[in-house]
């Protein structure tokens, strides 16, 4: 296939791998076309798993790019995901891109380049004419191409490959425009419960914020492995938005809160406090109780005070295991959690035997 000998002619001089998952592609055709500033056409392809899938997109490009007086052929092979962002590129072997001069790009420019393509915020979107990159004000001759230019403006130096201004703002754009845009609507049809769960599976920060939008609005039920599983490994922007984020109903089911709470050591802090947090306003269960008193040494001193609160507007779900794990918070360096301990178990002394005997205990031990 086509792409099989574009795998072997890509940049491995540049010591990129390509990708092992591309082994369990199954097929591939065309999704849709386009014309790209009405002048260059461009066919984008999507190829499918080994389940039937959609997998990834991708569009061999071969678009001139232009600058004062010269012109040269483009061709890359570009890869974006399934939501439209650009995953990789590759480059034939017989064709390598070439920067002002006539020189090839090196390793670090491709390198380069490829963290300019990933950003979609890039100034290069602001800029509508290319030629308001260079300063008027000066010029620079080739030396071996018949060929003058303005020196790239100051502002945008970090924005572009040093030496290839046409290009990074003609990929750019080829990336990030209409094609994106595309993609986005392509795939919408395919938006179900199996491509979610593969999603939730991926580790494409992308897709996991995508799956969330698509749970918070059908439900999680059906995808809890996965949900676990993405919660265990995301990145901690997307664990805080989750947490932030899912519908009170899913807090007070047992299931969902318990395993929930079981994740929280994987969390960052902020997003403990978070989930915590938005504890206090459903009813905690018992098992969940268990979890948060078990080890209190892997809490900050405030987050000690908010599962102290909870453990108190839930204490009548207080497990004789919480309670007994409680009697260790009595023996905290900080005396306000060990006084704040006592006066919940205190309350409980009265209807359990076992919170009867510990703040005694503790009472003891105060006193020698």
């Amino acid at each position: 296939m086509m792409r099989d000998a574009l795998y072997t002619a890509c940049i491995v001089v540049l010591s990129w791998p390509c990708h092992a998952q591309e082994d369990a592609l199954t097929k591939s055709g065309m999704a849709f076309g386009l014309m790209f500033r009405d002048t260059i056409p461009m066919e984008v392809e999507l190829d499918f798993d080994a389940d039937g899938l959609p997998e990834i997109y991708h569009c061999l490009m071969n678009t001139p790019v232009c600058s004062d007086g010269l012109c040269r052929m483009l061709v890359l092979d570009v890869y974006w995901d399934l939501l439209g962002n650009f995953s990789r590129f590759e480059v034939p072997g017989s064709r390598p891109l070439t920067k002002w001069d006539n020189l090839e790009f090196t390793r670090e420019d491709y390198l380069k380049l490829e963290e300019i393509l990933k950003d979609k915020n890039s100034l290069l979107g602001t800029v509508k004419d290319v030629n308001a990159l260079f300063d008027p004000a000066t010029k620079k001759i080739s030396e071996k191409v018949d060929a003058v230019t303005g020196a790239t403006r100051e502002t945008i130096k970090n924005a572009v490959v040093p030496g290839a201004v046409y290009s990074s703002y003609t990929l750019w754009h080829v990336v990030n425009g209409e094609i994106s845009y595309g993609i986005q609507k392509y795939t919408l049809p395919y938006r179900g419960p199996a491509l979610i769960r593969k999603f939730l599976l991926s580790d494409n920060y992308h897709y996991h914020y995508e799956a969330l939008d698509y749970l918070i609005s059908m439900g999680y039920e059906g995808h809890l492995r996965e949900l676990i599983q993405m919660l265990s490994n995301s990145d901690p922007f997307v664990i805080r938005r989750a947490v932030s984020q899912f519908p009170k109903a899913w807090l007070e089911n047992e299931q969902f809160q318990s395993v929930v709470t079981a994740l929280m050591d994987r969390f960052d802090y902020r997003a403990q406090e978070i989930w915590l947090d938005r504890l206090m306003y459903v009813q905690v269960h018992g098992t969940t109780l268990e979890h948060l008193t078990s080890h209190p040494d892997r809490f900050s001193q405030n987050q000690l005070y908010q599962v102290l609160e909870l453990c108190d507007k839930n204490r009548y779900r207080l497990s004789h295991t919480s309670v007994s794990q409680l009697g260790c918070w009595l023996q905290d360096d900080s005396a306000i959690i060990a006084q704040g301990t006592c006066q919940i178990l205190e309350k409980l002394a009265r209807e359990d035997k076992n919170a009867r005997k510990i703040p005694s205990h503790y009472e003891k031990s105060q006193d020698l």
